[in-house]
């Protein structure tokens, strides 16, 4: 495309065309950056995604950048401003333990969009806080929300455990068994299609394919016999992992989730488990959906932009846990190192492209550093928005407007150079340590050393460019690294306090090459150089996690202060859960159909506060391992320290940067 073509098509969505576009956001829930077609040649969950993306008007961002945990990357994705800001950088919320969410205090990108005129609609994840209303997205600026507040719920029963979590609005409600990727996919549509005269900002948040993973027999079973089929064209290849028949149930073509999906197979068909294809297929059903959306799309005379994208890495096992018996391989962040939760390229790069019914983008691969702040003031800059002086000052995101202007660069004070992974505080010993990992240019430094491994994936067949990249390293290089590689779970060692880690990204995509194990005098000169950039950054505001130490503590702690209670019984009584009405739904009509439930909490934390207080005193006075147990737990939750202080235990901890 000539320089010409581009100007002009730029001009003409702009200029002729007058409107502002529609915006559809659309992240994904634990998507791999192999678990997709165009990075991963083997495998057939995105062959709709594959092929638009390399249409005139759709351009891939190779390297996009999250953060490691689902509730840092949205705050960042809607913040515009990095989470450990204000304290949702290290873990992800326990929605329904924890009385805290997204600082109230911050504007949020729906709050801006309106500003121009834009109807502001979230659809599916949230999980940015529930404890109170002032967390709640319909009071941060969305003009409607369909979806569930917390980390997850059941793809078919919409409920978490046996708790109701599906809301319309601020009601929590009973939907029948419909299959959410397909509900969250026709409610989208439904706005849309609906009053055309506005704008509309579609935050679409999936819950595929996080846990607890299932879909649709009929999915499960056309992947099956896709992968089938494959044989005659791969050869040995595929046929050997066919190498044992399948004999299932027989396919349901209704669509509904089969319960059964995903449930281990008992004869050894190699890859191809049924935990595979039910993980490829949860992913084929928002493949599924980025096809209707875009046909819809198509048909409207307003532009509409779609920006696609994951929340982090894939986990990598099928309903992974460590203490788990059930391990089949499933997710895939292969070459890259490391899994979700982890500040590696393996947990944070994940696979984005962009797409617009109207305009054409200058190249079909953009190699240029994003990162997820950056979506912020960019989606500002495409309603037609500047950024106010007074949050650019706060922001950490850098507009990636350009792309969407027909540019094949940026200009240099759009060109995102540095950016920080994460920052994670840890608890050792009686003091906080702050951990980071950044991006220095090509340099990526961490304060600390931490041996994590490549994870290999049942299915691997890379793209032309990352197949370059492996073929074209050194010799001793491959050996390292097929040495670090693994098909198992396998735990991390410890954290070295005592070591740092440098790498050049260039030179060593696949972090394989410590340079802080034998320094040069040029590598110590410029990790002095980082340190002071990052110091400053650490200086802006680096307050305690409001998600304390472990995400498995805030569980614990209530489970300590109100045994021997039932899970049900304490959380009723600080209402976390609580008894109410619930109606049934049909599509967007409620319907005359109602009953008594136990649902979750909307507004608990002044109740859970003063339960919790009371349990924790009174566990406290026990003494002997009950008060141990209250004294060691409430130390990193900051929601503890007032109880604390009251109780005349230390609160003030030091603070130290490695």
């Amino acid at each position: 495309m000539t320089k010409l073509q581009v100007f002009l098509s730029w001009l003409c969505s702009f200029v002729l065309g007058k409107e502002k576009p529609n915006i559809v956001l659309v992240v994904a829930d634990d998507l791999g950056y192999s678990d997709v077609n165009w990075n991963n040649k083997a495998i057939n969950t995105t062959p709709f995604m594959e092929k638009i993306s390399e249409s005139k008007n759709a351009a891939r961002l190779v390297n996009s950048y999250s953060t490691h945990r689902c509730s840092p990357s949205r705050a960042a994705l809607l913040s515009g401003i990095y989470p450990f800001r204000y304290g949702l950088g290290k873990a992800a919320i326990k929605s329904l333990h924890l009385p805290i969410g997204i600082d109230p205090e911050l504007e949020l990108l729906p709050s801006i969009v309106k500003k121009s005129g834009y109807s502001t609609h979230l659809v599916g994840k949230w999980h940015l806080g529930q404890s109170e209303p002032n967390f709640h997205p319909l009071n941060r600026g969305f003009d409607s929300f369909y979806g569930f507040m917390g980390a997850e719920m059941d793809y078919k029963k919409h409920t978490l455990g046996n708790i109701p979590v599906l809301q319309n609005q601020n009601e929590i409600i009973h939907r029948g068994r419909v299959y959410s990727t397909f509900d969250f996919t026709n409610k989208t549509d439904e706005i849309l299609s609906s009053n055309k005269d506005d704008p509309k900002f579609i935050y679409l948040s999936y819950n595929a394919p996080h846990v607890p993973v299932s879909a649709p027999k009929f999915l499960v079973e056309q992947m099956r016999e896709e992968y089938r089929n494959k044989i005659p064209d791969n050869g040995d290849f595929w046929r050997e992992k066919f190498d044992v028949e399948h004999s299932g149930d027989d396919t349901d073509t209704t669509g509904s989730a089969d319960e059964d999906s995903g449930s281990g197979a008992e004869e050894d068909k190699g890859p191809f488990t049924d935990e595979l294809l039910t993980y490829h297929a949860a992913i084929r059903a928002i493949d599924m959906g980025m096809k209707q959306l875009i046909s819809k799309a198509k048909s409207l005379k307003r532009e509409t932009i779609f920006i696609f994208t994951s929340d982090n890495g894939a986990i990598t096992w099928f309903n992974w846990s460590w203490t788990s018996g059930q391990r089949e391989r499933t997710g895939c962040n292969y070459p890259y190192k490391g899994i979700k939760s982890d500040l590696t390229e393996g947990g944070t790069k994940v696979p984005t492209f962009v797409y617009s019914t109207k305009r054409k983008f200058a190249k079909r691969k953009f190699t240029d550093l994003i990162h997820f702040v950056d979506w912020f003031p960019t989606i500002v800059k495409l309603t037609g928005q500047n950024v106010s002086t007074e949050l650019k000052e706060k922001m950490d995101g850098i507009s990636a407007e350009w792309i969407f202007k027909g540019r094949k660069k940026p200009k240099a004070k759009n060109i995102r150079r540095n950016f920080i992974y994460g920052v994670k505080h840890e608890f050792i010993g009686e003091e906080w340590v702050i951990l980071y990992s950044l991006r220095y240019g090509v340099w990526k430094y961490q304060n600390y050393a931490k041996t994590y491994r490549h994870f290999s994936c049942p299915l691997f067949e890379p793209d032309w460019l990352l197949r370059y990249k492996l073929q074209n390293l050194p010799d001793e290089y491959k050996e390292r690294f097929e040495n670090n590689t693994v098909d198992y779970p396998v735990k991390y060692n410890e954290i070295d306090f005592d070591q740092t880690t440098l790498f050049n990204m260039k030179n060593d995509p696949f972090e394989i090459k410590n340079l802080m194990e034998e320094p040069s005098k040029f590598h110590l000169k410029l990790v002095k150089v980082i340190r002071k950039w990052m110091q400053a950054e650490l200086d802006k505001n680096t307050p305690l996690p409001l998600t304390g130490n472990n995400v498995e503590d805030a569980p614990k702690l209530l489970a300590a202060l109100y045994e021997p209670q039932s899970y049900q019984n304490y959380m009723l009584q600080t209402g976390r859960f609580k008894n109410d009405t619930i109606c049934q739904y049909f599509g967007t009509q409620r319907t005359e159909s109602c009953w008594d439930s136990i649902i979750q909490g909307l507004n608990f934390t002044e109740t859970a506060l003063q339960e919790d207080y009371k349990a924790m005193e009174s566990a406290y006075n026990l003494g002997g391992a009950s008060k141990r147990k209250i004294r060691r737990l409430t130390k990193t939750f900051p929601y503890c320290q007032d109880w604390r202080k009251s109780a005349g235990l230390e609160t003030d901890y030091k603070t130290k940067i490695n």
